[in-house]
Formats: C-alpha cells, sequence, structure tokens
C-alpha cells in the first residue's frame, strides 16, 4: 500500500537465497516482521463449503489476454483516506459472495474497516463489512466485502514449478488492472515464491496466475540494492488451510 504524500517507507525482509544469506532495504513493505516462520494454522475458519469452488480444475492453458479478459473485474483498488494521506493497495474475490483477499501489509497504516474497495469499471466505494482471518507472519488478510460480486478468481491446486509462466493484475502507482508477466524464478522459505515480474509501490495484494487463469499468490515485496529488483510473492498454500476442511 503506498503513501501518496511521503512514498518513502522504512522497509526491511531477510530473504535466504542458495548463495547465502543477504540483508536488504525493501521498497515494498511497512513496519512488519519478515516471513522467519509458519504460524500455526487452524482450518475450517472462514467458510469450508467454498473450498470445491476456489479450486475449479482447468482443463487448458489459456493466452495471457484471455487471463485478463477473465481476470480483470475479480481484481479491485482497496484505499483509505484519512483526509490529507492515502493510503492504496490491490486485493481480488475468491468466492462470489464478496470472499477476498489480499497481503497484510497493504493494511500496515490503516484498518481494514477504515479501508474501502472501488471495483473494476466504478466508482462506487464499498466497505469492508469483516475480516475473518489476518496474519501479520504469512502476510495475508481474508475479508469480506459488503457486494455480492459474479466473478472471482479459483485458487489453483497446485504450486507452479520454477520456470513457469505467471501474470500479474495490480495496481502499481494506483494504476488499476495493470497486466503483466513473468516466470518463476525460485522457491524460498515459507511459501516465498521469486518471481520476475516486475512489482512497484501498491502492487500488493493482487492475484498471482497460472497459465490457467488460477491464483498461486500473491505478489508481496521486491528487494533493492546494488543489485537487479528481485520481487516475491507469497503462495496461496499459506491461506488455503483456512479454506479447507
Amino acid at each position: 500500500m503506498i503513501h501518496l504524500k511521503t512514498r518513502h517507507l522504512s522497509l526491511w525482509f531477510i530473504c535466504t537465497i542458495a548463495i547465502g544469506l543477504f540483508m536488504c532495504s525493501c521498497a515494498h513493505r511497512s513496519g512488519h516482521s519478515s516471513r522467519n516462520g509458519k504460524s500455526s494454522r487452524a482450518r475450517s475458519e472462514v467458510r469450508p463449503e467454498l473450498s470445491s469452488r476456489m479450486e475449479r480444475k482447468a482443463t487448458k492453458k489459456l493466452e495471457g489476454r484471455e487471463i485478463y479478459r477473465r481476470c480483470k473485474s475479480s481484481v479491485f483498488l482497496l484505499f483509505s483516506d484519512t483526509g490529507d494521506e492515502i493510503w492504496y493497495g490491490g486485493g481480488f474475490f475468491i468466492g462470489s459472495d464478496g470472499l477476498a483477499v489480499t497481503n497484510y501489509h497493504v493494511f500496515a497504516n490503516t484498518s481494514p474497516l477504515n479501508s474501502s474497495v472501488k471495483l473494476y469499471g466504478s466508482d462506487t466505494p464499498y466497505k469492508i463489512k469483516e475480516v475473518l482471518k489476518a496474519d501479520e507472519d504469512e502476510d495475508f488478510v481474508i475479508f469480506r466485502i459488503d457486494y455480492d460480486n459474479m466473478n472471482y478468481i479459483p485458487l489453483a491446486s497446485k504450486k507452479p514449478e520454477v520456470g513457469d509462466k505467471v501474470y500479474a493484475i495490480g495496481c502499481p502507482e494506483g494504476l488499476e488492472s495493470t497486466f503483466s508477466s513473468g516466470n518463476v524464478s525460485g522457491w524460498r522459505e515459507n511459501d516465498l515464491m521469486q518471481i520476475s515480474i516486475p512489482l512497484d509501490y501498491g502492487s500488493s495484494g493482487g492475484p498471482l496466475l497460472n497459465e490457467y487463469g488460477e491464483a498461486v499468490g500473491l505478489p508481496c515485496l521486491r528487494l533493492v540494492g546494488n543489485h537487479a529488483d528481485l520481487n516475491f510473492a507469497i503462495s496461496v498454500e499459506a491461506f488455503k488451510p483456512y479454506l479447507q476442511y
């Protein structure tokens, strides 16, 4: 989530990679601990009956333009206006009754219940009705919007492999429904996926999609320093247990 007034957030993240342990400044997360361990996961905390609908089996790979066409209306802009400050990020529907997900750090400087949702192609703000599960360590929030949507993005039944094509729809710098593509570059600890898709302020919370139009992760951060940007996403495996039996 971006602060339009300052735009310079003090951030940090530690990531273990094959060549060793390094620390960089992160231009994407604000005021939260790194993913330094898995939290315990209670099951059946949201809507168990949703699991079968969320994992619809895809039958064929889709072109990027078809994935965008199918998924763009399921992605929305999250924002909070305090009068002289506006924070924003992305999110997307994972159920047809307003059930949605985003990154925990999207609400780093505000409360979910004080935030509003701007849907694709609409200027009508919608409120977040309830927060069903929030996990700072795993960096996700499952919530429900006061809106019955007709379109949602199913969750993938398996993780993508290194080299697989992935797509993202997000709101970098507040530019809604920005579509980008890349590959899975590697898997790191704690369900953290390294990706080659470019990320920027506001990219967090939108869906990372496989070639079947299924959500495989949440783009969450980029590490910057004296090297090429390293971008990462949280696997949907981090929050799927809360949606299943």
